[in-house]
C-alpha cells in the first residue's frame, strides 16, 4: 500500500502543528465510520506529541463551520467529511486557522486553496467501495508512522460500518488494511456464514433478520 508520498503534505501538516503546541481540534462525523476515523487520527496526533481534542457531529455544514469560526480554532482536522464543503471552508474559517481535510467521499468541483485536502478519489481509489473515511485516516496515521499499523482494526469496523464489506469480502486498499490488521495481530480471517444478530439473537430470529443474503421464504418471517 504505497500511499505515504501521497500523505507527505498531511504528514507536514501534522508534524507543524505539533512544532507549534497550538491544540489540534478533529472534527469527526458521528457515525461508524467518522467515529474510528476520528478516533484514529485523535491517537495518532496524541502519539505524536500534539494536543487533541475530538468532536463527532451529525452533519457539517455552513451553519456548523461558522460556528467553528466562532470558536477561532489554531487547527482543524475535519475526517470522514469535508470535501463537499472545501468551499464553505475556505469562506468561514479564517487564514489563521490551519485545515486538514480526510475524506473518502465525491469531493466538491473546484480547486479551492487554504485547506490541505486528502480524498480518496484523488488517490485513484473508489471511496464508496474500497476505502472508507476511516481508512483514509488510517493511511495518513501510518505515513506518520508506521507503528501505527495497530490501529488498522478501527479502520475496518470504519469500512464495515459505511457497507464496504458487503459482498462478503474486502477490495481495493481495504485489502491492505485488512492484511496490516492480521500483521500486527489485532484480527484474524475466517470464513463463515453471515447471520444479523448471531451473538445475541436466536437462531429463528437470526435468520428472519438476515437479508444478505435473502433467503426466500425465511428473511423477513418470524413463523417461517
Amino acid at each position: 500500500m504505497g500511499f505515504k508520498h501521497e500523505f507527505k503534505e498531511a504528514v507536514d501538516w501534522a508534524r507543524d502543528r505539533v512544532d507549534e503546541g497550538a491544540p489540534v481540534l478533529v472534527v469527526a462525523h458521528n457515525d461508524a465510520d467518522g467515529l474510528t476515523s476520528g478516533s484514529i487520527v485523535h491517537l495518532a496526533l496524541l502519539r505524536s506529541g500534539a494536543r487533541v481534542q475530538t468532536r463527532g457531529i451529525k452533519q457539517l455544514d455552513d451553519a456548523v463551520i461558522r460556528e467553528l469560526a466562532g470558536e477561532r480554532r489554531h487547527a482543524i482536522v475535519f475526517t470522514d467529511m469535508g470535501s463537499g464543503q472545501l468551499g464553505s471552508i475556505e469562506r468561514h474559517l479564517s487564514r489563521d486557522t490551519h485545515v486538514l481535510v480526510l475524506d473518502h467521499h465525491e469531493p466538491e468541483d473546484g480547486v479551492v486553496d487554504g485547506p490541505v485536502h486528502m480524498n480518496a478519489h484523488h488517490l485513484g481509489l473508489d471511496g464508496s467501495r474500497e476505502i472508507s473515511g476511516a481508512g483514509m485516516a488510517y493511511l495518513f496515521a501510518k505515513a506518520m508512522d508506521g507503528k501505527n499499523t495497530d490501529l488498522s482494526a478501527l479502520a475496518l469496523i470504519g469500512a464495515l460500518g459505511d457497507n464496504q464489506g458487503a459482498p462478503g469480502y474486502m477490495r481495493g486498499a481495504n485489502v491492505d488494511i485488512l492484511e496490516d490488521a492480521v500483521e500486527a495481530g489485532m484480527v484474524r480471517v475466517d470464513k463463515d456464514l453471515r447471520l444479523y444478530g448471531r451473538q445475541t439473537r436466536p437462531l429463528y430470529k437470526a435468520i428472519e433478520y438476515t437479508t444478505e443474503p435473502f433467503i426466500p421464504g425465511l428473511s423477513g418471517s418470524e413463523s417461517r
